[in-house]
C-alpha cells in the first residue's frame, strides 16, 4: 500500500486562518479544503464549483447531500442486511462521509475504502476525521487493482470515483471492470454506483455497459433534488429485480434498522422519471483489456 501523503503539521491552523488551503497532487493537480463556519468542503483540481465532500463539524456523522442519502436505497436489495452485509468496499473516498456513516452505524462491518490519490486520503484523515480501526481501513491504491487482488468476496461495492474534472474514470466504467466487480461480489451482492451526468450520451454508454453485466440494474435520477447525480443499483442475484415496488417495501426496514430519519421513499420515486435512450449507446471498453 502506498504511504499516505504528508501534510504540513500546521495544516489545520492554516485552514482556520486562511479559510482555504491547497495541497499539490499528482493525480488531481491540487486538493483544496475550504472552511465556511462549521462546514468543511473538499474540492479537486481547478473546479471550485463541484464539492466532493461537505462536512458539518457539528454533525460529523450526518449525510448531507441527496446522493449520499439515496445511496442507502441500495441496502434494500439485501434480503436480510445484518446477515448478508458483512463486508463492503468503496472505490473513491473524498472526505469519507459515506464510510463514516457505515462505520458509526455498523462498527462490526468490515469496510475498505480505496482512493487512488494519497493526498485525498491524507486530507480526509487530517480534515474530515477519517480513521482506521479494527474493521475499517482506507487504502491509497488504484481501485481496479485493489479489487483484482482481493482474496475474499464483498457483499457491497460502492462506486463513487471522480477525477479533478468531476468526470468518471473510463477504466472504472468499462465492461471489463464491471465483470471484475461481479466476480468479487457474493451471489447476493449489491453494486451501488454514483454517476454525475455531464453528458447524456456518456451516461447512456455507461448504463448500457453496466447492464451488459448486471441486466436488471435500475437508475435513480436525482433531478428532483436539483442534482445531476444518478445512482445506479445492481445486484448479482439474478432472481431479484430492483424495481420500484420491491424497493418501496424494503426501504422501510432499512430506515428502521439504520436509524435514518430522512425519507428514502422520495429517492425511490425518482426511478423511471428520467429515462435514457440506450439504442445508440456504445459499450465502454477499457483499452488495457480485461
Amino acid at each position: 500500500m502506498p504511504p499516505y501523503a504528508r501534510l504540513p503539521e500546521d495544516a489545520l491552523a492554516q485552514l482556520e486562518r486562511r479559510r482555504l488551503v491547497s495541497f499539490p497532487s499528482r493525480f488531481n493537480g491540487k486538493v483544496h479544503v475550504k472552511l465556511e463556519g462549521p462546514v468543511r468542503m473538499m474540492y479537486l483540481g481547478k473546479r471550485l464549483d463541484v464539492v466532493h465532500t461537505r462536512l458539518d463539524m457539528r454533525h460529523p456523522t450526518a449525510l448531507i447531500s441527496p446522493y449520499q442519502r439515496c445511496l442507502l436505497v441500495g441496502l434494500g436489495l439485501f434480503a436480510n442486511p445484518p446477515q448478508q452485509l458483512k463486508r463492503a468496499v468503496m472505490i473513491g473516498l473524498g472526505g469519507g462521509a459515506i464510510t463514516r456513516f457505515f462505520h458509526i452505524k455498523r462498527p462490526d462491518l468490515v469496510f475498505h475504502s480505496v482512493e487512488i490519490d494519497p493526498v485525498v486520503v491524507a486530507v480526509a484523515r487530517r480534515f474530515f476525521g477519517v480513521r482506521d480501526s479494527a474493521t475499517y481501513r482506507s487504502y491509497a491504491e488504484d481501485g481496479r487493482a485493489f479489487l483484482a487482488a482481493a482474496r475474499s468476496p464483498y457483499d457491497l461495492v460502492i462506486m463513487d470515483a471522480f477525477d479533478a474534472k468531476a468526470a468518471y474514470p473510463r477504466q472504472l466504467a468499462s465492461v471489463e471492470f464491471f465483470r471484475l466487480v461481479k466476480r468479487r461480489l457474493n451471489p447476493w451482492g449489491v453494486l451501488v454506483m454514483n454517476f454525475l451526468v455531464h453528458s447524456r450520451r456518456i451516461y447512456a454508454d455507461v448504463l448500457k455497459t453496466l447492464r451488459q453485466v448486471f441486466p436488471s440494474a435500475v437508475a435513480l435520477s436525482l433531478r428532483p433534488f436539483s442534482s445531476l447525480n444518478v445512482l445506479i443499483l445492481a445486484t448479482a442475484d439474478p432472481k431479484l429485480h430492483p424495481d420500484r415496488g420491491t424497493l418501496r417495501d424494503r426501504v422501510r426496514r432499512v430506515q428502521r434498522r439504520w436509524g435514518v430519519t430522512f425519507s428514502l421513499q422520495r429517492c425511490i420515486d425518482t426511478i423511471g422519471r428520467d429515462p435514457v435512450d440506450l439504442r445508440r449507446a456504445q459499450v465502454v471498453h477499457d483499452p488495457r483489456g480485461g
